[in-house]
């Protein structure tokens, strides 16, 4: 019964160190596509790890597939969050607190106007903050050097296209 449900088993030490020295260690495209999600350090520590295991890499055809088919709009998506995280503060000042704090437009002492000069000036800093951190992001529409490090590391350890019968 254990070789039919392994996962449910944990591995001996045995089975452990066997893996290591005689497996072979394959991917699904998430796997890959995180990559780019990863902080540098992250990315660099993962490629660094796959480069000491390269002759036992194995990447099945949908795999690659679905990576190189997801690839670019993964870039775009990271791309997009500075933008979106922007939006964040922005539309939860709009749809949540703009009413609430203009109740107090009649306070004899609290000026809305000063407040609301703050929240712009919050926003501008908000900006020029996600901007200088987006110049520190790589550009992987230009250099795209996790696809250029998976391409040499599953050069000729992928797999074959399943026909349509199998």
């Amino acid at each position: 019964m254990k070789k039919e449900f392994i996962g449910f088993y944990d591995p001996t030490e045995k089975e452990i160190n066997d893996a290591w020295s005689k497996g072979t260690f394959a991917f699904d495209t998430n796997t890959l596509l995180n990559l780019y999600r990863y902080t540098d350090l992250t990315r660099k520590d993962f490629l660094t790890a796959l480069k000491t295991i390269k002759d036992k890499l194995f990447l099945p055809h949908q795999a690659a597939l679905e990576f190189h088919s997801n690839r670019v709009g993964t870039i775009e998506g990271i791309g997009y969050s500075y933008s979106n995280l922007y939006k964040v503060f922005e539309n939860n000042f709009e749809k949540n607190l703009e009413s609430q704090i203009n109740q107090f437009k009649k306070h004899p002492s609290i000026v809305i106007d000063n407040i609301s000069k703050l929240h712009s000036e919050f926003l501008k800093k908000i900006s020029t903050e996600l901007e200088k951190q987006k110049k520190t992001h790589p550009d992987f529409k230009t250099k795209d050097e996790v696809l250029e490090q998976l391409t040499d590391l599953f050069e000729n350890a992928t797999g074959k296209e399943f026909s349509k019968d199998e």
